[in-house]
């Protein structure tokens, strides 16, 4: 399926760990909650899960080509071109959500005919609901990118999401998760690094 294609990784770069399995369900988790069920667990409002999912977007886009190049960047010589390579993942995918997310935009942006505007709208409201919702739970195949990938990138969207739009006497359902997105990604950033890969290691060669 394209979808699992495009935005689920095959996890190819280090064995597989249950401990950081679990850290990454979490934090997609608690992603998509933020974004379909905004402020409390009630019928989802469109308007502000729209606002959410554009802004947690916004923010995914800046953070995880600037983490890529971090670790590029912090790699050995001879592995940057390695990690490069293996950040085209990451960038592709989201790359093909940024133009779902641009066609969705135009196309609910004052149509010619309502009518169609409506049917466009909706089809690609459809679209665009299974890309960010499979792509934001596997933060758009970082973990293809680099096992550190996903934890870097991961507390931005939702500290934007608490930035820009913190909810009043709500404002604990979005710290809440954004801070224990961030405790959670600094931890398994921790324990990688404590398993032999530490940020300045470049990504590592795909595991038999």
């Amino acid at each position: 399926m394209w979808l699992s294609a495009l935005f689920v990784p095959k996890r190819d770069l280090w064995p597989q760990d249950p401990t950081v399995r679990a850290a990454g369900r979490l934090r997609g988790l608690l992603l998509l909650l933020i974004v379909v069920f905004p402020f409390e667990f009630a019928l989802p409002d469109f308007t502000t899960a729209w606002r959410h999912g554009l802004t947690s977007f916004y923010a995914l886009a800046v953070a995880i080509p600037l983490a890529c190049l971090v670790l590029v960047a912090a790699a050995p010589p001879g592995e940057r071109a390695w990690t490069a390579r293996r950040a085209g993942r990451p960038l592709s995918s989201l790359a093909v959500a940024a133009a779902v997310v641009v066609a969705a935009v135009l196309a609910t942006d004052d149509p010619s005919n309502p009518f169609v505007g409506v049917l466009v709208g909706l089809f690609f409201i459809v679209v665009l609901g299974a890309v960010l919702l499979v792509g934001y739970y596997h933060h758009f195949r970082a973990a293809d990118g680099h096992p550190l990938l996903p934890a870097l990138v991961a507390p931005w969207p939702l500290w934007a999401i608490a930035i820009v739009d913190p909810a009043g006497g709500h404002a604990l359902a979005v710290l809440g998760p954004a801070v224990i997105t961030t405790c959670v990604s600094v931890w398994e950033i921790v324990y990688l690094h404590r398993r032999g890969l530490p940020l300045t290691a470049g990504a590592p060669r795909p595991s038999a």
